[in-house]
């Protein structure tokens, strides 16, 4: 989004506005063009060489009041895939729109149980759930320990990540606990490296340590 990262004035925020209001979209576009809007409005581009760059946060654009009505509009529709609802909810979330909080948990639920249709779908559909799972977390509203433990266990690495990470941080003995009971039933090499950073991280809070021996894991205090 070079035109809105490029020039930050709400004159900018005017003319994608009106052009986005002068025709119709589908669901793909809207959704496309939500997320764009997202990282145009928070983030600026900055070049690391001459053909690549990376994205840093920034404030957020002081046209982004203008565009949120209608990003929350296209949000209401009815015609998009539970994942697709799902992060156009977190954009506007993540914009401002303190009051498209409520709608995270309901969406959340709705791309869980949505059927899988492919792994690119499913590799994208964990994301999306992953990162809904961390903004609640951030937000002080997170999932329970029963609700992540599902996903730890059910979903893929995208999702099943954000879930081990958010149990840690959940910050108690019972998370603790959840992590260990975790440890035997993920057995693949990646999930239990992000297991096993979830869990130093956290029993390192408590004033414990973390030994691992073969198929053995106890935590100890130190």
């Amino acid at each position: 989004m070079r035109p809105i990262d490029g020039c930050p004035t709400v004159e900018a925020a005017e003319r994608i506005k009106a052009a986005l209001e002068a025709r119709d979209w589908d669901a793909d576009g809207r959704r496309s063009i939500s997320s764009s809007l997202q990282t145009g409005l928070s983030g600026r581009l900055e070049m690391n060489s001459f053909s690549s760059g990376s994205i840093r946060m920034t404030e957020i654009h002081p046209g982004t009041p203008l565009l949120l009505p209608l990003l929350a509009e296209w949000s209401g529709e009815g015609d998009y895939k539970p994942s697709d609802a799902l992060r156009m909810t977190l954009d506007l979330v993540r914009l401002g729109q303190d009051d498209a909080l409520t709608d995270v948990r309901p969406r959340l639920a709705a791309a869980i149980a949505a059927p899988e249709t492919g792994p690119r779908d499913v590799h994208f559909q964990d994301h999306v759930i992953g990162n809904a799972v961390e903004l609640l977390q951030d937000r002080r509203e997170p999932l329970t320990l029963t609700e992540l433990e599902e996903i730890a266990r059910s979903r893929t690495h995208n999702a099943r990540s954000s879930a081990l990470r958010a149990i840690g941080r959940q910050g108690t003995t019972a998370a603790c606990e959840s992590l260990m009971g975790l440890y035997s039933e993920l057995t693949d090499a990646s999930s239990r490296d992000s297991l096993l950073n979830a869990l130093q991280t956290l029993a390192t809070q408590l004033g414990l340590g973390v030994n691992v021996e073969s198929e053995q894991l106890t935590v100890i205090s130190v």
